[in-house]
């Protein structure tokens, strides 16, 4: 009997550390998983977090882009209006500085008619200015004009 008891204890024993042993390895996979669920969570809520500083990043960076291009069209805007600008200057400055000389152009070709005219006047009265005047080959014989 004594060797049944001490069997029995032997059995014990050996026995109940492998129960704990599997009831404590179910508890620590459980702990595990818990644990591992919440270091899931932590890491969704990390990423989402990140995902929405990354999106107002880009908002804010689409923002700035938007303000420089507004600039940009702006400093276009003034740079065709100042072209612009110059160019009626130029073409109002040509205008007011032919304009004399278009005048003067006038006057001196009015002049240079009445000159010739006159020396036409004379060749017909003179023979020798006539003859000068055929020589170079200004003057042909004209008809009389009648009054």
């Amino acid at each position: 009997m004594i060797k049944k008891i001490v069997l029995a204890l032997i059995c014990f024993l050996i026995l109940t550390p492998q129960a704990y042993s599997q009831e404590g390895d179910k508890i620590g996979i459980e702990e595990r998983l818990i644990r591992l669920e919440e270091g899931q969570k932590a890491i969704n809520l990390r990423l989402e977090e990140g995902q929405k500083a990354m999106n107002q990043r880009l908002d804010d960076v689409n923002q700035r882009f938007g303000d420089i291009m507004g600039v940009m069209l702006c400093g276009f805007g003034v740079l065709l209006a100042g072209m612009f600008t110059l160019i009626g200057f130029v073409i109002w400055d040509r205008r007011t500085a032919v304009a004399p000389v278009a005048k003067k152009a006038q006057e001196l070709e009015k002049e240079e008619e009445m000159i010739v005219n006159a020396l036409l006047e004379y060749a017909d009265v003179e023979p020798k200015m006539q003859n000068i005047l055929t020589r170079i080959g200004f003057y042909k014989k004209r008809m009389p004009v009648s009054a």
